[in-house]
């Protein structure tokens, strides 16, 4: 009767046993986080269950009770609920953690979602676009002077002064700058967050165009200051309105204000401008740069401009130091250029001297634009006496060579060619290579345009050749190869009405 009830009584010992490895072992095989496999309470769960099925399979045998005791399934029933409590501590603890990450990557979402949605709302244009056309068609070595310029080394590791680059059309002020571009990025990029580098391209070559517009700059700059940084600054949301329905444009002023917060934001700040003289008011961008002078802010702020007399008279009264493009300091970059050009052409390598090579430097006296003219004529040389020729009757300004550009066009695509440049000058937004390639098709001859398909271009790039040298397509944008042919041709339509 006693043995019976100790096998009772050992019975449910046993079940009671089971039963809680097996709620372990469900709770372990059910648990979510896979993290939580493969740990020690895992590994624990696992030794026990061998451990626990090797009792009841020694349980089932007739000595059981005699070798083992009420004590031994104890110890295991401890072990059981010591290690049902470490799992459910783990499981607690990373699904705490899951639900922080969960918090911070819909937090991440938010923050990425506000940044897409003020950057469209803003619409600053890509300033690489640019800034890559210019290093495209820079070459290797030029503009090197520039980065061991005593006064540019003072500008780069003191705030408070302007630097201003002055000089004439086609003296290569737009590569040099970008080289510049490249050279204060690296300097900047190593001092982390506080060290702020924006840069902005004006670009006059087309009629309205944004990149000539004032406030497409403050756009610009502030883009770049902002986006850059681990989150928006305070004051870019409320210019946006973050927290409302509307989401108005800004005004100049807010645009100038806003930038100005921003700017407290970092110890130093490095903003670069590019030709100055082809914004369409000048005059309120002077008086934003004096402003930025009253800044107590590390600002470094740099700028490239023609010779313009505003531009001139402005200048002396800021903080400021000029460094003129003259040929002296050209000379070299002028030497590079043709050395790597000549290179560049199997023919000319062979066919052109030291001195043919000297001649280009000291005739084109800086004016990168006229020397890439001629080195363009140079490639059409096969033989050396060719060469001498060409050299000896050389343009030597930039409207006798336009002028020949015009000449070369093929009178029967000179109407064609005229078209299209009308519509470059005075379209109203920038016009695509296929948009282009449409012009032709109207006619205006008989005073009302007449449209005929039979005059659209049939492979859109025959535009470059009806054009010849005056425009470009460069990183998908089809435009006017230099501010200096804009100039040509609108003083060409003025002569004609004249």
């Amino acid at each position: 009767m006693v043995g019976g009830s100790a096998k009772k009584l050992g019975d449910r010992d046993v079940q009671g046993l089971a039963e809680s490895l097996r709620e372990l072992v469900g709770m372990a095989s059910d648990c979510p986080v896979a993290e939580i496999r493969g740990t020690d309470v895992i590994e624990s769960i696992e030794h026990l269950a061998l451990e626990v099925a090797s009792l009841i399979d020694e349980y089932t045998g007739r000595s059981f009770m005699e070798h083992l005791g009420k004590a031994q399934i104890a110890a295991c029933q401890a072990m059981v609920k010591d290690l049902y409590e470490g799992l459910r501590t783990k499981i607690i603890a990373r699904t705490a953690n899951h639900v922080k990450e969960m918090q911070e990557n819909a937090k991440r979402r938010d923050a990425d979602k506000l940044v897409k949605d003020i950057r469209e709302w803003l619409s600053a244009p890509n300033t690489s676009v640019n800034h890559k056309s210019a290093r495209d068609i820079c070459v290797e070595g030029t503009g090197s002077w520039f980065a061991k310029d005593e006064q540019f080394l003072v500008w780069l590791n003191k705030p408070g002064t302007t630097l201003w680059i002055e000089g004439g059309p086609g003296f290569g002020k737009t590569v040099l700058f970008s080289t510049t571009v490249d050279g204060v990025r690296k300097h900047t990029g190593p001092r982390g967050s506080t060290c702020g580098c924006a840069y902005f391209y004006f670009d006059g070559r087309e009629a309205g165009a944004a990149l000539e517009k004032f406030e497409t700059l403050l756009r610009s700059i502030l883009a770049q200051l902002c986006f850059n940084q681990a989150d928006i600054p305070d004051v870019m949301k409320r210019l946006y309105n973050v927290d409302g329905k509307d989401h108005p444009e800004p005004t100049l002023s807010q645009l100038r204000t806003t930038l100005e917060e921003v700017l407290k934001g970092f110890n130093e700040v490095y903003i670069l401008i590019d030709a100055l003289d082809e914004c369409d008011l000048q005059v309120e961008l002077l008086d934003w740069m004096d402003s930025l002078q009253l800044t107590p802010q590390g600002l470094h702020l740099l700028a490239t401009s023609r010779p313009v007399r505003i531009i001139e008279e402005r200048m002396p009264n800021s903080s400021h130091v000029c460094i003129p493009l003259t040929s002296d300091l050209l000379d070299n970059d002028i030497k590079t250029y043709v050395d790597g050009h000549v290179k560049a052409s199997n023919d000319l390598k062979l066919l052109m001297t030291k001195e043919m090579k000297k001649k280009l430097r000291i005739r084109g006296d800086g004016m990168f634009r006229l020397v890439a003219f001629w080195i363009n004529d140079l490639k059409h040389c096969f033989t050396a006496e060719d060469v001498t020729e060409t050299l000896e009757r050389l343009l030597t300004s930039l409207n006798d060579m336009y002028h020949s550009m015009v000449s070369r066009i093929h009178l029967q695509h000179l109407l064609y060619t005229q078209a299209i440049i009308q519509w470059l000058l005075f379209s109203v937004w920038q016009l695509t290579l296929e948009e282009i390639a449409v012009v032709p098709c109207f006619d205006f001859s008989n005073g009302r345009p007449v449209f005929n398909k039979n005059r659209c271009f049939g492979n859109p790039k025959a535009v470059l050749d009806v054009c010849g040298g005056l425009v470009v397509v460069s990183q998908g944008r089809f435009m006017l190869a230099h501010l200096t042919v804009k100039e040509f041709l609108l003083q060409q339509d003025t002569a004609s009405h004249q």
